[in-house]
């Protein structure tokens, strides 16, 4: 995850995936301060061994109370804190628990700003994730052009979603089941060869099954002067597996996997 919250990611030319950072932590760090503040009570005191340690029960009487209700509350203001991830193949959530989901566009009914929330519609409902405040948002004014700026670019990684699948449906089918590298450019005995760019408008194309990038990107065995590329198509991506499966596929050299295929065929 980037250190700047509400970065945004940058891409190749106008592709952009945006991180957004959502919910309060104050209330969370009011609670945890609280219950430090009350374990010094009552243990400092303790230390002390003195006329001081009148009352120590109580205050450890009270450490438990405050515990227990940081164990009961603290998960529910965890669940709260969330990193939204809009890419030009969805929608990727993900909370302070360890708990995600990704939403691919074609499921969504709209992603928008509304005022000081980013709004995310499926079929399902509505859910609406706060924009978390900034430190360097000097005042409301600046607050608000950081907002229409991330809705500016959030309306057009939403248009360049919903302007995918423009790849071959059948190609990017048999890249989900098989691979692709044996026929790009030559063929086979038994298949009419594809080119390479019918091949990269898989990998770039955010509608295509996210398996049938990742093969696909693996078969183009990218050059180093590919490479760029494709590390524009992952950062453009919010699915968090497709967009490791694609900066792995741009780390293997086209020696290497021409290696890997001989192995693989030969097991």
């Amino acid at each position: 995850m980037p250190n700047d919250p509400n970065a945004i990611v940058v891409s190749q030319g106008d592709v952009r995936s945006v991180a957004i950072e959502s919910g309060d932590v104050r209330p969370l760090a009011v609670l945890g301060s609280a219950t430090v503040l009350v374990f010094a009570a009552a243990i400092v005191p303790l230390l002390m061994r003195g006329r001081f340690a009148v009352g120590v029960s109580e205050w450890l009487m009270a450490a438990v109370v405050v515990t227990a209700v940081n164990v009961l509350v603290a998960p529910f203001m965890l669940a709260r804190l969330r990193r939204v991830t809009v890419g030009t193949d969805g929608v990727f959530i993900a909370d302070a628990l360890g708990r995600s989901r990704f939403v691919p566009h074609r499921s969504l009914r709209a992603v928008a700003f509304d005022g000081r929330d980013l709004v995310v519609e499926t079929r399902r409902g509505v859910s609406r994730y706060p924009l978390r405040p900034r430190r360097d948002d000097a005042d409301e004014a600046s607050s608000a052009r950081r907002r229409s700026e991330l809705a500016r670019r959030v309306a057009d990684i939403r248009a360049l979603g919903l302007g995918g699948g423009t790849s071959n449906a059948a190609l990017a089918l048999r890249a989900s089941a098989s691979d692709l590298s044996e026929i790009i450019d030559r063929g086979s005995y038994r298949d009419q060869a594809v080119s390479r760019d019918m091949v990269w408008a898989i990998v770039e194309d955010p509608a295509a099954p996210p398996r049938a990038r990742v093969q696909s990107a693996v078969a183009l065995r990218v050059s180093a002067e590919e490479a760029p590329r494709l590390r524009a198509a992952a950062a453009a991506t919010a699915d968090p597996d497709v967009q490791r499966g694609l900066v792995a596929a741009g780390e293997i050299g086209p020696a290497d996997a021409r290696q890997s295929a001989i192995t693989n065929r030969n097991a």
